[in-house]
């Protein structure tokens, strides 16, 4: 259905009850085309999202380009990335929601056991039995309709679809007070289950046919199996292109207004004559029958290759279909939750649960460890950025691999390899994530490719001209005023104008080959690891280090500024050292860090923390100790969330629980 008045397409709930005869009409012949390809197949379900059950009945696309859904025990959205819990009143975890629809900042919710909710000024109201407002519970279906023109005004009224029949609520003006006393149920008692909006009113769906309403001149039209129907029971209703489509047990009806047109089994290529939803698309429906899905255009059906056997298991029943602004295709199935088939690269080419995740409070598990088994992609890690607001509030740890960033939200790993991202190299070296909701954006460096900056929705390359001056970054660092890019030939500094400024040797660096960047805290400036030694810019100028000022060594890797008089850096071979403000400290073996190559520092709960060739290591005060977690081998990266360390390796991705315990592995 459509809702006229926010110009918002509407995805359909499932079938309705009941069954009727089935009376075959022959039609034009219909032309069949090849199955559709899709790309890849992802499930969400309860177990790897915040789903509260596997029963979708309903998906209602929102204003940003996602959709809501309503489940079993509450409701989510999705916007391109995750699922998300969406708030509801409390006690709402026995609820079966049914419907959900919008209207400016009113949310409707309709539920098969607790009537109708509605979310207005912020507050909660209901229409239940409990309060006298409505004579049953049971709720399936919404839509809203306006009258142009009505009382010299537009109008808005809200229907629903009850076991008790039609009910009509005035939705008045947004910011007034609801009144849901004047709730309505016209007619007879008949089950009402579909609704669908169109220019002229609004189309009824019962289990006796179908009729279209308008909230002043009453029914104007129905439509009976007397009148040519195939079947009595109407599970879903469609408005596409000026025709009205209904979803019936005994086969698909496109109503022309004066005569039906009727696709079933035996006259097209349908699975079976029972549908159970049909959706509005641009120039034409989809069409989902328990086993197969199908989209309709100009006479042309296309199926699409969902994999699903018609003599499976009931889990695989399908419920309802809908096609996303990606041309996505997600199914709700009987206890499965929902399966999204990506038809287009845009989509994340990757997304398996971590089987061997258990989300643990602080404290119940000191050691969890991810593997390709769990859903990563196989190869090395070489970053870890902590974000914890994201695009859509939640936390996420982003992962930079040889096979592309990699976001992980606690139940699942999503990779976006170069199909996704654009970029013509997938190794990935830096990755940096900031700015509030809305402004955020990921940046993603790598090693022959560029720069990517994600904003949520769409990738944007950054490489050639509009990139840092060279396509080899190494490092990334973010301040409020813009983001610097190591390279191999200088530094380059993108500011809120949009203009890459390049630094190099010539302007005071130590090297052209630098390897890490890290802002420091405030007005600190920016720290530099390079080939030569360390650089440091503050107020335009650089100061830099290297052997003739103390510096051991001469390639440096990674850098951690932690006050004006704090900084440390890691060497490729000679351990790490620390700035005072006056002079550098060596930290090797003989203070207590065996790895020589430092690839990572990070500050956890005010200890240092170094990630080396030989593990992990604690800077205690004054000297380092070293921590297993009961493991061995290269740590490549370490970041901190505040309650955990991310260690990267080799062969996969660590968490450890610290909680400042300084005491030596025994």
């Amino acid at each position: 259905m459509e809702n006229q008045a926010l110009g918002m397409k509407k995805r359909y709930f499932g079938p309705g009850s009941g069954s009727g005869m089935v009376i075959l009409c022959s039609i034009l012949a219909i032309l069949l085309v090849s199955p559709w390809s899709l790309a890849g197949v992802l499930t969400y379900n309860s177990e790897n999202t915040c789903l509260p059950s596997n029963r979708v009945h309903n998906l209602v696309s929102d204003t940003h380009g996602g959709f809501i859904a309503a489940v079993d025990g509450g409701a989510v959205s999705f916007r391109g990335i995750q699922i998300d819990p969406l708030d509801l009143p409390d006690g709402s975890s026995g609820w079966c929601l049914t419907d959900i629809e919008t209207r400016g900042s009113d949310l409707f919710v309709a539920t098969a056991n607790r009537g109708l909710w509605v979310k207005r000024n912020g507050k909660w109201i209901s229409a239940t039995r409990e309060d006298a407002r409505l004579p049953v519970s049971g709720m399936r279906d919404l839509a809203i309709f306006s009258v142009p023109g009505l009382e010299k005004s537009q109008e808005d009224f809200l229907f629903l679809a009850t076991d008790a029949g039609l009910g009509i609520l005035p939705l008045g003006k947004n910011g007034t007070d609801l009144d849901m006393d004047r709730i309505s149920i016209p007619g007879d008692s008949v089950p009402v289950n579909c609704l669908c909006s169109c220019p002229d009113g609004v189309w009824v769906g019962t289990l006796q046919g179908a009729y279209l309403y308008h909230p002043v001149k009453g029914i104007v039209r129905t439509l009976s199996i007397d009148d040519g129907l195939p079947s009595p029971c109407i599970n879903s209703i469609a408005f596409s292109d000026g025709r009205v489509w209904f979803a019936t047990d005994a086969g698909l009806v496109r109503f022309l207004g004066s005569e039906y047109r009727i696709y079933n089994s035996e006259n097209a290529p349908l699975a079976h004559g029972r549908i159970v939803s049909v959706t509005p698309l641009d120039g034409g429906v989809l069409v989902a029958t328990t086993t197969s899905v199908h989209r309709i255009s100009r006479e042309v059906f296309k199926e699409y290759d969902l994999g699903m056997k018609p003599a499976g298991p009931i889990s695989s029943a399908i419920l309802l279909a809908y096609q996303d602004g990606s041309d996505d295709l997600w199914v709700s199935t009987v206890g499965t939750g929902l399966i999204r088939f990506c038809s287009s690269i845009r989509t994340p080419a990757l997304a398996r649960r971590a089987t061997r995740l258990s989300v643990a409070a602080p404290g119940d598990s000191p050691r969890v460890e991810y593997t390709s088994e769990d859903g990563l992609p196989e190869g090395r890690i070489t970053s870890i950025a902590v974000d914890n607001e994201s695009f859509s509030g939640r936390k996420l740890i982003w992962l930079g691999t040889d096979s592309g960033p990699v976001s992980f939200d606690g139940t699942m790993f999503t990779l976006y390899d170069s199909e996704v991202t654009g970029l013509r190299d997938s190794s990935v070296t830096s990755l940096q994530v900031a700015g509030p909701p809305g402004y955020r954006f990921l940046w993603v460096s790598t090693r022959t490719g560029g720069l990517v900056r994600y904003d949520g929705s769409a990738w944007k390359v950054m490489s050639g001209k509009s990139g840092p001056g060279s396509d080899s970054v190494y490092s990334l660092a973010l301040s409020e005023r813009g983001l610097w890019a190591a390279t191999h030939i200088g530094a380059s500094w993108l500011g809120q104008n949009g203009i890459w400024v390049r630094y190099s040797r010539e302007n005071g660096l130590v090297s052209d080959k630098v390897y890490g960047v890290a802002t420091a805290p405030g007005d600190g400036g920016t720290w530099f690891a390079a080939e030569l030694g360390l650089s440091h810019f503050r107020d335009g100028r650089f100061t830099s280090y290297s052997q003739w000022d103390g510096l051991p060594g001469f390639r440096y890797i990674s850098i951690l500024p932690v006050s004006d008089r704090e900084v440390w850096a890691g060497s490729y071979r000679d351990g790490a050292v620390r700035w005072d403000g006056r002079d550098f400290i060596h930290y090797d073996r003989h203070l207590g860090l065996d790895g020589k190559r430092v690839n990572s520092l990070v500050l956890h709960e005010g200890s240092v923390v170094a990630a080396t060739e030989s593990g992990v290591f604690v800077f205690t005060g004054s000297r380092f100790e070293k921590r297993s977690f009961n493991y061995s081998g290269e740590a490549l990266f370490i970041a901190s969330d505040g309650a955990y360390l991310w260690v990267a390796t080799r062969m996969g991705l660590y968490r450890f629980l610290f909680n400042g315990n300084l005491k030596a592995d025994n």
